[in-house]
């Protein structure tokens, strides 16, 4: 982890480790600061946080020194707006399977605001040249997940099918100079994506929190449990 203050997004030149922010407590957005994480990425679409709720997170995020990427299920100028004037730096938008769906996010954002598309279907697999030809589009993430669910699968990237798309994706993310993010479960999984090229890189904060627990449980010192 760094101490150093990332303050553009979109100027990045080294990797930046961050935490994907579920929970709805701005204490912890704190604590990830405290910590010595870079950024955020806040999930407006599969946590249950309202876009009041991210201003209010972005805000203490500000403070802590942690510039907030948004993840939001569809394009509303209003929203995204407001986003960035809570002072959000990226905005990551879902389910981006043509060139016309990033459109209206750039025409949504400004020149601070770093902009990225996330990749989730067989289909924008197809249409990734095009999304990829956007120049004022900086950033690309794919989604294991729905992307394999699109071709018939619940396996994710344990799908060999799925793996092989992901690295066409990242080869095409690579050759076209877009930075790339993604989303881990362990210390390892970050140093195969910094090896992989991955300039965002996210840790689940529940899995960051369960891990932390584990390991702090397996460390302690506890006397033996005895039955009454």
């Amino acid at each position: 982890m760094s101490n150093r203050v990332v303050r553009n997004l979109r100027a990045l030149d080294a990797p930046a480790i961050g935490v994907l922010v579920t929970f709805q407590c701005v204490e912890l957005v704190e604590l990830y600061g405290r910590l010595g994480f870079d950024w955020l990425m806040l999930d407006a679409e599969h946590a249950p946080l309202s876009a009041q709720t991210c201003r209010e997170l972005t805000r203490a995020a500000n403070g802590a020194g942690l510039p907030c990427v948004v993840r939001v299920p569809e394009i509303r100028p209003g929203v995204i707006e407001s986003l960035l004037d809570a002072g959000a730096s990226g905005i990551l938008a879902s389910g981006v399977e043509s060139a016309g769906d990033v459109r209206p996010l750039i025409a949504a954002a400004n020149e601070l605001t770093l902009t990225a598309a996330l990749i989730e279907s067989r289909r924008a697999i197809e249409q990734l040249d095009s999304i990829l030809a956007i120049p004022e589009l900086d950033c690309v993430a794919v989604g294991p997940n729905d992307l394999g669910l699109s071709i018939g699968t619940t396996e994710g990237a344990r799908d060999q099918r799925v793996r092989m798309l992901v690295d066409v994706a990242d080869r095409a993310i690579a050759a076209a100079g877009k930075k790339r993010m993604t989303v881990v479960s362990d210390p390892e999984a970050v140093s195969r994506a910094i090896a992989g090229g991955a300039m965002l890189i996210a840790v689940p904060d529940s899995t960051l929190i369960a891990h932390a627990g584990n390991e702090f449980v397996a460390r302690a010192c506890r006397p033996p449990l005895t039955s009454a």
